[in-house]
């Protein structure tokens, strides 16, 4: 018997660019004629409106996301990821994100309930860090790895995929 999982989150989203150097074979931003060079200036966050748009959603979570990826630069970032945070708990919301980078900052990832972390068939070193990391990033979050489907992957890959993850101690894999 197949189970197909879904889940009912209906998030207030934040799209940010801090930058990106994955270079995603998904990516829509490179392509995009008013996303291409856009970069999220933190000093012309207006955080009052933003504020008032978490206050007023019924949305359980507020997902970052990204026209780059959210957590790209996240050193310099910290700031931004404190003040959603605290409009969070002020608001009685979760956090997820979705993101290619695993920051080494445990205090930084419990602040979210759920990463979606997207990690290609053939990244290695990604796979790697993910396997160090996951005991302790479990006991704070919950974690769903993604893999974009492209053309040339066959079903033995994504096989090989979904060993590979569940080796790592991964509960949760989209594609």
């Amino acid at each position: 018997m197949i189970k197909i999982y879904t889940e009912n989150n209906k998030g207030f989203t934040i799209i940010t660019n801090f930058g990106c150097d994955n270079n995603c074979k998904y990516c829509i931003t490179k392509h995009h004629p008013i996303l291409q060079n856009a970069v999220t200036d933190k000093s012309k966050i207006n955080w009052a409106y933003l504020e008032e748009c978490i206050s007023k959603s019924n949305a359980p979570t507020i997902n970052l996301s990204g026209g780059g990826d959210p957590f790209y630069n996240w050193q310099n970032n910290i700031d931004f990821y404190n003040r959603v945070y605290e409009l969070a708990q002020k608001y009685n919301k979760q956090m997820d994100i979705h993101t290619r980078i695993l920051p080494n900052d445990l205090s930084l990832i419990s602040k979210f309930r759920k990463i979606a972390l997207s990690i290609e068939n053939n990244d290695i070193k990604a796979m790697e860090k993910l396997k160090s990391m996951l005991p302790d990033i479990e006991k704070t979050t919950k974690i769903r790895v993604i893999n974009v489907l492209n053309e040339r992957m066959t079903k033995d890959d994504c096989l090989k995929y979904i060993t590979d993850m569940k080796s790592i101690g991964v509960k949760q894999i989209t594609f």
